[in-house]
Formats: structure tokens, sequence, C-alpha cells
């Protein structure tokens, strides 16, 4: 199976937000390394990077790994990833900033672990291309 029927199978963009349109536009603009909207482009794993920096090694560990998935608290993130990329966030998909950190905490393992079926990630230019398919860009 592709990646690409991976991240369809497990339905994650659907389940995004209850499905809202705005916050799945603004997970993928966060995770797209060619979208500077959210993030400045940053992309996944610059953003994996960041966490793995910030402590959160064993965690970003367990949502690329086969078991299950470990929760990342809203303060963590907003530690990690700062004030201006979870502002960008928010404002994209048009939600305060304390209920985007809640939903990129809630969210993040599963796109992740989504997005790195085999364990690995796809590479920027391959996850930006899946990014776009799967939100319909």
């Amino acid at each position: 199976m592709g990646l690409m029927d991976a991240i369809a199978k497990s339905g994650i963009f659907d389940q995004l937000g209850g499905g809202s349109p705005d916050l799945a536009r603004a997970a993928g603009s966060l995770l797209s390394s060619s979208d500077p909207s959210v993030g400045g482009g940053t992309g996944l794993t610059q953003i994996l990077q960041g966490l793995q920096s910030s402590g959160l090694g064993d965690v970003v560990a367990s949502w690329l790994g086969s078991g299950s998935n470990q929760a990342v608290s809203p303060g963590q993130l907003q530690s990690a990833l700062g004030d201006q990329t979870i502002s960008q966030f928010a404002n994209k998909a048009g939600i305060d900033t304390g209920a985007a950190l809640t939903a990129l905490a809630g969210m993040l393992p599963q796109l992740v672990d989504g997005l790195s079926p085999d364990g690995s990630l796809p590479e920027s230019n391959q996850l930006d291309s899946l990014l776009s398919k799967a939100l319909g860009a």
C-alpha cells in the first residue's frame, strides 16, 4: 500500500477538527514546507525536530512507531512551536489560540502517525504533494 493509500485509509484529514476545512487547511499549512503562512514553511520534519529539542523525543518516537501514540499537551506545543506559529495556526483556522493549541495537541499525534505508516516520514516534496491532494487544494 502506498503512502497516499495509507493516509486515505486512516481518514485522518476527514477527522481533523470534526471535519472543519479551515482547521484541516491550517494543519496542512503547518506541516508543509512550501506554505509559509503557518510556521514560515518550516515543515513537518523541522516541527518534529523542534519537539524533540524541547524534550519530547519519546513522544515523537511514539507517533512514528507502531505502538500507541503518546499525548502532547497544549503547553508543550506552545513552548516547542512558539507563540507566532500558534497564532498563525489559530488565525488560519479561524479560532482562538487556546482552541488552536487544544486542537493541534489532539490531532498532531494522529497526523504524524498517519503520515508515517512505515515508521518514517515522506520527503518534504512528497509530503507537500500528499497534503495538497488530501486537502483537495
